[in-house]
């Protein structure tokens, strides 16, 4: 019964210590990681999401926007973003990857002039 407990204990510790390294926001992977977190603040030199992160960036983050590449300019307020933490440094960001928040464009006020008769 005893060899029962310890393995029982044994695996309980080691599922207890997988799962918080399992539930980190990792960012990255193609634009699924960061479960819905949008760009709250951007600079040159900083973007905060709308989870209160903010991680630095530097001449070697490298970034996308809508899976091309892009500067730091080009993000903006408001976009979906995924964002890699560096490895040496958790909190500056290793890659940004975002996305228009309105894909295929503004559906507002949509279907042009016309107008031109003939």
């Amino acid at each position: 019964m005893k060899k029962f407990n310890v393995l029982g204990v044994v695996t309980f510790l080691i599922v207890a210590l997988a799962i918080p390294g399992m539930t980190q926001d990792k960012g990255g992977k193609g634009g699924k990681g960061g479960r819905g977190e949008m760009i709250t603040e951007v600079s040159e030199s900083s973007i905060t999401t709308s989870s209160g992160k903010t991680y630095t960036i530097s001449a070697d983050t490298k970034v996308t926007v809508d899976g091309s590449e892009a500067q730091v300019a080009d993000l903006k307020k408001g976009m979906k973003v995924s964002i890699t933490a560096g490895t040496d440094n958790p909190e500056a960001a290793a890659s940004i990857s975002a996305n228009n928040a309105r894909k295929g464009g503004d559906k507002k006020g949509g279907g042009g002039g016309g107008g031109g008769g003939e």
